[in-house]
């Protein structure tokens, strides 16, 4: 059953891809969607057409064949049923959650694998044949080295040893930030106060155990400081307290204007005031007259 697979821009930029033929190509990207979620589907050239080119009539054995010769894909056998793999299948694609396997794994990661001819009989063993460091540094993500070859490949240039040692867990917490990583998110992060939001940071994994199961440690405490910077940074002491609430105003039909509750209060004390005043002169004019009669 086929399924749905993610096809990234770099596949079309593999050198080592293009010295296959297009149509070798269109298979590989095909074969994603054939295999199961450890990257492993039957080997049966002519299923496999029916599959991806029912309307064609290409030697998909002699165009597999292509692919094994570059390391792309490699051809295995448990208990006489053959089968190929994708190495790099697990790192960069992402099943869905309830996707089951549907093939057994090889018996042994050094075994040797067999080249199947047109009629799908083998034609002999041979040795796996590794990506070249040609096609290690251009190859799209989808079509890195397995896990078990990348773990002995030595770290990228420019990538610090420790940046896999940070980790965290429940009952030690933070493990592997060293003096250095502190001093590097202080110049990069001065708002924040890293042992204050460290230790913030682990109460939460605390209480979201869940959100917990990650394997980028560092970039989710760069992430969190970050995120912190941007708001202002840590808050020492105790919490400052909440800007004050802006004064509703309404439609004051008496001075033809909005206002809020103090200023209506000031303005109607200002305006009985004023009438007050009014209210006196008056008196006094009036009493005037009557006297002056």
């Amino acid at each position: 059953m086929a399924r749905t697979r993610n096809l990234k821009p770099a596949f079309f930029k593999n050198e080592d891809l293009a010295e296959c033929d297009p149509v070798v190509r269109l298979l590989f990207a095909g074969l994603w969607t054939l295999a199961d979620r450890e990257g492993r589907l039957e080997c049966r050239p002519k299923r496999i057409r029916a599959e991806l080119f029912p309307y064609d009539s290409f030697d998909v054995a002699g165009m597999l064949d292509q692919l094994a010769a570059r390391g792309f894909i490699r051809f295995y056998e448990v208990e006489g049923q053959k089968y190929l793999e994708i190495p790099t299948f697990t790192q960069h694609q992402h099943p869905h959650h309830g996707e089951k396997a549907a093939c057994p794994a090889p018996q042994s990661p050094d075994e040797s694998r067999q080249v199947l001819d047109k009629s799908g009989t083998s034609l002999g063993q041979i040795q796996d044949k590794p990506c070249t460091d040609r096609a290690l540094n251009l190859v799209p993500s989808t079509l890195h080295l397995a896990p078990s070859e990348s773990q002995s490949r030595p770290a990228a240039a420019g990538r610090s040893a420790t940046a896999d040692a940070i980790c965290w867990d429940s009952s030690e917490g933070w493990q592997g930030i060293t003096d250095g990583d502190r001093e590097a998110w202080r110049t990069a992060y001065p708002a924040c106060d890293i042992a204050q939001e460290l230790a913030r940071a682990d109460q939460w994994l605390r209480g979201n155990p869940t959100k917990a199961k990650r394997k980028a440690w560092r970039r989710f405490v760069t992430g969190w400081l970050s995120r912190t910077q941007d708001r202002g940074g840590s808050r020492t002491g105790q919490a400052a307290s909440p800007p004050p609430k802006a004064a509703r105003r309404f439609w004051r039909s008496e001075f033809d204007r909005q206002m809020t509750d103090a200023e209506y209060a000031a303005a109607m004390r200002a305006r009985n005031a004023a009438g007050s005043e009014s209210l006196d002169l008056a008196r006094r004019l009036t009493g005037e007259v009557r006297h002056a009669n």
